[in-house]
């Protein structure tokens, strides 16, 4: 899910107790409800830089009377902070691997990580340290002589004929 970042912490945590209840009415189990962190967004949505993604992997026997109830607890109750969610059904052996994560915005030192032409902060995957050719030592070396043979016979020479 992705939430502005003026979501607060109670808003976060009644949404986390309210998946908990559709979940627990559908028989399932929620595995994890984490709170990624605050990042910059590719493109504005309702007019935001920045938005906070929060994560939900939960085990589920009927997925669709879920999806059908969170779909309309998220239009009525949370249309003011949540701007976007999506849910995708992971396989036994996806589930099972763990993920990870980016760094957030607010976990990073201050300062570090800013796009300095703009003021920003980088988008995901930007800022990363880049790989950089290992420096050439110039040495003055003297010119070496390559041995050159030269065919002195007209039989030892080739040549091309159209």
């Amino acid at each position: 899910m992705l939430l502005t970042t003026k979501a607060t912490d109670e808003q976060v945590s009644g949404l986390e107790s309210q998946i908990k209840s559709f979940i627990s009415e559908q028989e399932g189990n929620l595995a994890s409800f984490d709170k990624w962190g605050r990042y910059r967004l590719a493109y504005q949505i309702r007019k935001q830089d920045y938005g906070t993604y929060i994560l939900a992997r939960y085990e589920l026997s009927d997925p669709d009377a879920f999806f059908k109830s969170f779909e309309n607890f998220i239009r009525v109750k949370c249309h003011e902070f949540v701007m976007r969610h999506v849910n995708v059904a992971l396989t036994p052996e996806e589930f099972a691997r763990p993920y990870s994560k980016p760094i957030s915005l607010d976990a990073q030192p201050e300062g570090e990580g800013q796009d300095r032409r703009r003021g920003r902060s980088p988008r995901f995957g930007a800022g990363a340290p880049r790989a950089q050719a290992p420096k050439e030592e110039k040495t003055e070396e003297a010119p070496v002589a390559a041995d050159v043979e030269v065919a002195s016979d007209a039989s030892e020479q080739t040549s091309v004929e159209e």
